[in-house]
């Protein structure tokens, strides 16, 4: 067998209704050069793990199934993952999003071009998975060329997780006991940008899914339990010599995003809360953040306002496809 140059690294977790469209969506790649797909499934009590090792026999040469008897956690489970990985990149793509055409191509072509990169990624469509309905661009509001690690941690996780190709070399076994209980990308991301740059390639490689499970769009209990993740991301950013200021600088975003969340659900007491927060750890507050502190007494006029500024922007997204 062929030592794989790229490495796909899929995670699944009772995704039986649309993993074989995954699947598909990485086997039609056309390449130059060999690649494996591992897919380390999570205990799922579904048919996930047939659909696996259906497609371990039609693909036998790529296809690395890594099945977990029981729930280990998502952590574990990638940790597993990524440690199976024998390429020299390491593609991600969670088990229900999609590659689309060309993109295995262009992504290692790029880090062979560009050795300053310790990862790349692009651009994703974001649907919506019941109906198939287009949504927006993931990257329509923030656009970038490179982040370093800085700026990567003040500006945080503002690319998709499965648009991201990484160098396999930039991370080790013992990197990937995570601080975090379900979100791992942010952390990931860090860990990629202590070796180099993380490019964006300004080019739609991918479909991005979201649903009612969707861990960033589910219920305000899971919402907090990112947010925590998210705090000790910034936390154990410190050992990799991020500076105090921009670490205080994270934690006010972070809060800042839970306090237009809060009042999305109008949830004023913790929007208050939380904005507060957000201004305590601030040092450079935008016009729109300085806004919404000094209003912060009117939460139900400002959730009226927040409501009708989304509706116009996923207006502007629709027309800007």
């Amino acid at each position: 067998m062929t030592k794989a140059k790229v490495s796909v690294a899929i995670i699944t977790y009772n995704q039986e209704a649309v993993l074989r469209e995954t699947l598909n969506s990485v086997v039609s790649q056309i390449v130059s050069f060999p690649i494996e797909i591992v897919i380390g499934d999570d205990g799922s009590t579904d048919g996930t793990q047939g659909i696996i090792k259906e497609y371990q026999k039609r693909f036998p040469d790529i296809v690395v199934p890594i099945l977990n008897e029981t729930n280990i956690g998502a952590g574990a489970n990638y940790k597993k993952v990524i440690c199976a990985c024998s390429g020299e990149y390491v593609a991600h793509l969670d088990g229900d999003d999609l590659m689309l055409p060309g993109k295995l191509e262009a992504q290692c072509q790029y880090l062979d071009d560009n050795p300053v990169a310790s990862a790349c990624c692009h651009d994703m469509e974001v649907f919506e998975s019941g109906t198939g309905e287009f949504i927006r661009r993931y990257n329509s509001r923030v656009s970038f060329k490179t982040r370093a690690l800085s700026e990567l941690l003040r500006q945080g996780a503002d690319f998709c997780h499965s648009s991201k190709m990484f160098r396999r070399n930039t991370v080790t076994e013992q990197d990937l006991n995570f601080p975090t209980s379900i979100v791992f990308d942010w952390y990931m991301h860090l860990l990629h940008a202590r070796y180099g740059e993380i490019h964006f390639i300004d080019k739609v490689f991918g479909k991005y899914r979201i649903s009612s499970n969707s861990v960033v769009f589910s219920n305000y209990k899971k919402m907090e339990l990112v947010a925590s993740d998210l705090l000790k991301t910034v936390d154990s950013s410190e050992v990799f010599g991020t500076s105090l200021i921009d670490r205080d600088h994270a934690r006010s975003r972070i809060y800042f995003e839970r306090s237009l969340r809060a009042l999305e659900l109008r949830q004023f007491d913790l929007f208050y809360n939380f904005i507060g927060k957000a201004w305590r750890y601030s040092n450079t507050p935008s016009r729109t953040f300085k806004l919404l502190y000094h209003t912060r007494h009117f939460p139900r006029a400002l959730s009226i306002a927040l409501s009708l500024r989304r509706k116009v922007s996923r207006i502007v997204d629709r027309a800007r496809r």
